[in-house]
């Protein structure tokens, strides 16, 4: 999946949009977590694509 970069900074709900906070796992549901999740399986501090680098 290729990394899209922002044409302007995130909002509270761009990135917290779908969490909810009755649920345990609810904050798997959030777009903060699917941007980590990328990062995370991509290398962590040091990403192995140059996409997740520049993004």
């Amino acid at each position: 999946m290729p990394a899209t970069v922002p044409h302007q900074l995130y909002t509270a709900e761009d990135l917290l949009g779908g969490f909810n906070p009755w649920d345990p796992m609810g904050f798997t549901l959030s777009r903060d977590f699917a941007i980590y999740r990328e990062f995370a399986s991509d290398g962590g501090p040091l990403p192995a694509s140059l996409a997740i680098r520049a993004a």
